[in-house]
């Protein structure tokens, strides 16, 4: 995943970065996942990264903010497969869930994002296959 991400950074880090961020504000959106929580979704410790975005700045994301989007965008599209309706796949993020420690898998997630990302994202692909 991660030489992808190399490699699209390569050819144009500035179109590539805006693409990204602009993909998961969308899906923030959709979810209806607080400012904060979208910081630490992005792996960041400030609103600087998205005020500068709301401003229209050109910029480049971190390698590991576009890791962390990827996942999402996996999450995301999983959700889509596993419920068609879409209120239900938007919805799903934040509903209790027992196989995240009866949290939702936002609030699971937000805790070390990083580390749980790649969990979620792997527990959703698993369902999607079976």
């Amino acid at each position: 995943m991660s030489f992808l991400i190399n490699e699209l950074l390569t050819r144009n880090p500035q179109k590539t970065s805006d693409v990204a961020l602009r993909v998961f504000l969308n899906i923030m959106e959709k979810w209806k996942v607080p400012i904060k929580e979208q910081i630490k979704l992005l792996g960041q410790t400030s609103e600087f990264l998205l005020k500068q975005k709301e401003q229209g700045a050109v910029m480049i994301l971190p390698n590991d903010s576009l890791l962390r989007i990827s996942y999402i965008l996996g999450i995301y599209k999983a959700l889509g497969t596993l419920f068609p309706d879409k209120k239900l796949a938007h919805e799903w993020i934040t509903k209790k869930n027992l196989v995240f420690e009866g949290k939702s898998a936002l609030d699971f997630i937000v805790i070390d994002s990083s580390n749980r990302l790649p969990q979620v994202r792997g527990y959703l692909d698993g369902q999607v296959a079976s």
